[in-house]
């Protein structure tokens, strides 16, 4: 039980950072935010399915709000480029995380957590 709360604070600890070196470095702004969705309500379908798709793949690796995600999807592509987007998405995350879970899982869970 102690090793798999190391590994889940391990795990929150550094989803947290990469929000924190975005906001201080002064990638994450309000304005480029909205300046990102006015952007994108401009934008043509496919490029902003894409873009979904990119983001909940990317959701994998660094720490991304992926519900506000799929909303914004429904709300710039209607309901069903919305879900389709979001499947898509999804299913690629869940899918290549499984793949690395499984192929280097066990490695990485040794690594963190040291038990004789």
């Amino acid at each position: 039980m102690k090793g798999m709360l190391k590994l889940m604070v391990v795990i929150a600890l550094c989803f947290a950072s990469t929000f924190l070196v975005l906001n201080t470095t002064g990638v994450l702004t309000l304005e480029r935010i909205r300046n990102c969705l006015e952007l994108a309500q401009a934008s043509p379908a496919i490029l902003v399915a894409s873009i979904i798709i990119f983001l909940l793949f990317a959701d994998l690796f660094v720490a991304m709000p992926t519900l506000t995600i799929m909303i914004f999807s429904g709300f710039f592509l209607g309901p069903v480029m919305g879900v389709l987007s979001s499947i898509v998405g999804l299913l690629l995350a869940g899918s290549f995380g499984y793949g690395l879970s499984y192929r280097y899982g066990d490695k990485l869970v040794r690594k963190i957590i040291k038990d004789e």
